[in-house]
């Protein structure tokens, strides 16, 4: 059948070879084999089905297009289902749509309930409403708004999705934008990726630069170029990015990896987190295997387990358990190290072992005893080379007590004296000095051979000797050490 001008009204069933420069059908209609028209308007109940041209086709009312469907511009109002080849330079569906198989246009708009499923092709793709995404969608430019799922292989140039969302398989965007709550599951792939609102990211979730705002949980791979979380969130398991900032209250456990590592507000790192720098800002638990090139703490932390950093800086409370190791350790606040384990040597501490100086500014306890020496107390045993036959008193070096320090003292001193003759002499001097208004007095008493050393003390509380020609000499060792009382 072929006319110029084709208009049908009602019931109607065109079949085979049925060509218009332009064609109308209204009421219920079956459009089946070859039919083409320059412009096709299909109004009511319709179904097209096999090869269907137009060079512009409008479908208003229920239609299930099947086949070949092709038009230069596809408008379809109500109820629809799109299934086999349908080909359009611009497709737009309104009212609840089942696409289904080939569907490819230039530009596709959908609105209402939708579900896209199979290759679904376009170069802008916009959905509006409840949608079901599954299978082969692929579009230049797409846009989700209300609820929706994205299953199976999506990719686009850019995608945005507006509303509650469920993305799972091998989504595959340039850039990804997601606002409301949404769980991101399997092979999420962007360039870069934002998300806003409620969301939970599991399994291999992959984008050059990841922004999450509001309570989130990333559990999986999880791996970003930067990746920045903001509000209450909860990284669990492979959790990788180049730079991760989180902000508010946070759970970090299993393996986070992060060349760099902000966390601000309360936070648990549990398992192995590591940082090329890591910064805790808030109450802060660190728990397992943490390490860090540098770790700086603020405020409240409690570090257990196997905490490692090349320098740690922590400020305010703090609780250091089991095994905490780091090049250089800077704590601000009080602290406290916990370990059951006793020490055994001078390399095994229990709590703490320092393989190196220590300073202590304030009082040391020892197994509930403080036993801080006075400022005026010679505890490091000091050594002093003496002379032969020093008939004037001398100073001892580094022998010398504070007049406003020290009021007594009670010292040892050992004396050797070496002789070419190999008949070297040996004494043991105990020395009691007391500081007697403003005076000093000294008494001494020795065992062993009697040299003829006589101790003296000078009124600034320098110790001072003489001691007689002693034949044969070769040298003179003094060794000696004190406690006093103070002042």
């Amino acid at each position: 059948m072929t006319a110029g001008a084709l208009n049908i009204t009602g019931t109607s069933i065109l079949q085979g070879s049925v060509t218009a420069g332009a064609l109308a059908v209204t009421g219920e209609s079956h459009l089946r084999g070859a039919v083409t028209a320059g412009a096709l308007n299909v109004t009511g109940t319709s179904i097209l089905q096999g090869f269907v041209t137009a060079g512009a086709l409008a479908v208003t009312g229920e239609s299930f297009l099947r086949g070949a469907v092709t038009a230069g511009a596809l408008n379809v109002t109500g109820d629809s289902i799109l299934q086999g080849m349908v080909t359009a330079g611009a497709l737009a569906v309104t009212g609840e749509s089942f696409l289904r198989g080939a569907v490819t246009a230039g530009a596709l708009n959908v609105t209402g309930t939708s579900i896209l499923q199979g290759f679904v092709t376009a170069g802008a793709l916009a959905v509006t409403g409840e949608s079901l995404l599954r299978g082969a969608v692929t579009a230049g430019a797409l846009n989700v708004t209300g609820t929706s799922i994205l299953q199976g292989f999506v990719t686009a140039g850019a995608l945005a999705i507006t509303g509650e969302s469920f993305l799972r398989g091998a989504v595959t965007a340039g850039a990804l934008n997601v606002t409301g709550d949404s769980i991101l599951q399997g092979m999420v792939t962007a360039g870069a990726l934002a998300i806003t609102g409620e969301s939970f990211l599991r399994g291999a979730v992959t984008a050059g630069a990841l922004n999450v705002t509001g309570d989130s949980i990333l559990q999986g791979f999880v791996t970003a170029g930067a990746l920045a979380v903001t509000g209450e969130s909860h990284l669990r398991g492979a959790v990788t990015a180049g730079a991760l900032n989180v902000t508010g209250t946070s759970i970090l456990q299993g393996f986070v990896t992060a060349g760099a590592l902000a966390v601000t507000g309360e936070t648990f790192l549990r398992g192995a987190v590591t940082a090329g720098a890591l910064n805790v800002t808030g109450t802060s638990i660190l728990q397992g295997f943490v390490t860090a090139g540098a770790l700086a703490v603020t405020g409240e932390s409690h570090l257990r387990g196997a905490v490692t950093a090349g320098a740690l800086n922590v400020t305010g409370a703090s609780i250091l358990q089991f095994g905490a190791s780091m090049g250089s350790l800077f704590v601000t606040g009080a602290s406290l190290l916990t370990n059951t384990t006793n020490a055994t040597g001078a390399t095994q501490g229990g709590a703490l072992t320092i393989l190196g100086g220590a300073a202590i500014a304030k009082s040391l306890y020892a197994n509930t005893v403080n036993i801080t020496p006075n400022l005026g107390d010679i505890s490091a045993e000091l050594t002093f080379t003496g002379a032969n036959n020093v008939s004037s008193a001398a100073n001892i070096t580094g022998f010398v007590f504070s007049n406003s320090l020290v009021r007594s003292f009670n010292a040892l001193v050992s004396i050797v004296v070496l002789k070419t003759d190999e008949t070297s002499l040996y004494a043991n001097y105990e020395l009691k000095g007391l500081q007697k208004a403003g005076q000093w007095i000294v008494n001494s008493s020795f065992i062993g051979d009697n040299m003829g050393f006589v101790f003296t003390i000078n009124g600034s509380g320098q110790v001072q000797y003489t001691c007689p020609d002693i034949a044969d000499w070769f040298s003179t060792t003094m060794k000696f050490r004190a406690l006093t009382t103070s002042a």
